[in-house]
């Protein structure tokens, strides 16, 4: 059985509290729901795909009313109740070695394009008791959030691989740049910098300062111990050889705990 619910019969939500008073205030909404339940157990080919089998996932969305959201910081965010209104701890059971999914809280999370919000899955690799009307969903998500920002522009700067370059407090080492041999973009260009936390938004401005087109085919970071790269892949409406990069810096970022306590209707 898949059952998914976009709309949420019962909710309650306990409001952010952050690491100090300045921290930005923050609400948590349920936005979807699924639950597959176990199948034939005698043929493997009858599961979800890519889906635990069984696992209940439940979808929220963090908004925040002051900066952005910089990103969701996994190893500081822990999900301690995940049950059914019967009792039944659905984090007691393990993956199974064929699964797909990830931990309780989700690893790939969706930011908005303005940074206002983070959708995040809250999982466990059960699915509730027969008869389970609702789910009791508690834990804590912490996020990197970024506030007040100022913009600084590097001018001509050298649009090819292995070009470093500085944008106030923060560094960039260009990784590819040239044609771009995929869509209908003409250049593509992309960085890298270990302040990927400071960083608000990235543009790019011709000799005339005026902006040139982009689109951010993808973003993300990779972490060794403590030290993380971030990067960005750009593709550019027009061929440069030497562009102005402007950057949008967070001027202070700060580290808030968003407290989750949900009871979710299973509408069964």
């Amino acid at each position: 059985m898949i059952l998914r619910i976009a709309s949420i019969l019962a909710l309650w939500v306990v409001g952010a509290q952050a690491q100090d008073t300045t921290a930005a205030r923050s609400k948590v909404e349920v936005v979807g729901l699924t639950v597959n339940k176990a199948p034939y157990q005698g043929d493997k080919d009858l599961r979800p795909n890519m889906d635990p089998a069984p696992g209940t996932k439940v979808v929220v969305l963090v908004a925040v009313d002051e900066g952005g959201i910089i990103k969701l910081d996994e190893r500081k965010s822990r999900l301690t109740k995940f049950s059914d209104d019967k009792g039944t701890d659905l984090l007691a059971a393990k993956p199974d070695k064929d699964s797909f999914s990830s931990g309780p809280i989700g690893s790939f999370p969706k930011y908005s394009r303005d940074r206002k919000g983070c959708v995040v899955d809250l999982q466990a690799h059960a699915s509730p008791a027969p008869g389970a009307k609702s789910l009791l969903v508690e834990g804590t998500l912490a996020f990197s959030v970024g506030k007040d920002q100022e913009g600084i522009k590097q001018e001509k700067v050298d649009a090819k691989k292995d070009t470093v370059f500085k944008a106030g407090a923060a560094s960039f080492r260009i990784t590819e740049a040239g044609k771009n041999d995929f869509g209908d973009d003409p250049m593509k260009i992309a960085l890298e910098s270990k302040d990927g936390l400071k960083i608000a938004k990235i543009r790019f401005l011709d000799a005339a300062g005026k902006e040139i087109e982009s689109r951010l085919g993808s973003h993300g970071s990779m972490s060794f111990g403590g030290d993380a790269t971030y990067s960005w892949d750009y593709t550019l409406k027009q061929m440069q050889t030497t562009v102005t990069v402007e950057v949008t810096l967070w001027k202070k970022v700060e580290l808030i705990q968003v407290p989750v306590k949900l009871n979710v209707s299973l509408g069964l």
